[in-house]
């Protein structure tokens, strides 16, 4: 009944809409009220740039409350559980990889990403413990496209330490020293690299446990002189 109603007035407002301004100009005419006919035409030309200046504040909030608002409908996930989240991200991995990928290291990223941690380490301890998603996150173009980040892979390959998934934990390890072998990307590589006297100190003393360095100076001098190498040159 009330689409109705508006379908039968609709007529007459779109008819008053376009001859009403005919009407208030002869009328205006009438009373001899020249000065506002002027304004009026001036508007008719001008009005859609004052408003677009007018409302031109607005898109400095734009980009904010998009952030806000992505973010929003992302936190929906956090309160999944493991079971869900491996599930969802699993039906995007099929898909696309590389876009499975961004979006999860995009959702780890403190600075340019959500910050999100429990959505990340799920994720990457399932990655982990299947060889085949492990084997396609260590690929070099991963880390030279900026899909994932250096300091990821550390953190990485601590964490399965940690659990005691040492298989992903070496794999991790060995790519990472492979990476350093490339002459273009091994500065940045070597900037990241785990520290004895950093968080990562229990992961530097597993790669000296297990042979995978020679000692504590050899490693340091190695991943020191690269990353001074990348500054001077």
């Amino acid at each position: 009944m009330f689409n109705r109603i508006i379908e039968i007035l609709s007529l007459p407002i779109m008819i008053l809409n376009m001859v009403g301004g005919i009407i208030g100009g002869i009328w205006l005419a009438i009373l001899g009220e020249w000065g506002l006919i002027g304004i009026g035409i001036l508007l008719m030309f001008t009005s859609h740039w004052i408003l677009a200046i007018l409302m031109m504040p607005s898109l400095l909030f734009m980009g904010i409350a998009m952030h806000f608002y992505e973010k929003k409908n992302f936190l929906a996930y956090l309160y999944m559980g493991e079971p869900e989240i491996i599930t969802l991200f699993d039906e995007a991995y099929q898909e696309d990889p590389t876009a499975a990928l961004r979006i999860l290291f995009y959702a780890r990223d403190i600075e340019k990403g959500l910050g999100e941690r429990r959505f990340f380490r799920v994720i990457t301890k399932w990655l982990g413990d299947n060889p085949t998603n492990l084997n396609n996150l260590l690929k070099e173009e991963n880390i030279t496209q900026n899909i994932i980040r250096v300091d990821d892979l550390v953190y990485l390959a601590d964490n399965f330490v940690k659990d005691k998934n040492y298989e992903s934990a070496n794999k991790i390890i060995k790519f990472l020293f492979s990476l350093m072998q490339n002459k273009n990307i091994q500065g940045i590589v070597a900037k990241w690299m785990p520290r004895k006297k950093s968080q990562y100190g229990k992961l530097v003393k597993y790669m000296r446990t297990n042979k995978i360095i020679d000692s504590y100076s050899s490693y340091r001098h190695q991943i020191v002189s690269l990353t001074i190498r990348v500054i001077l040159f």
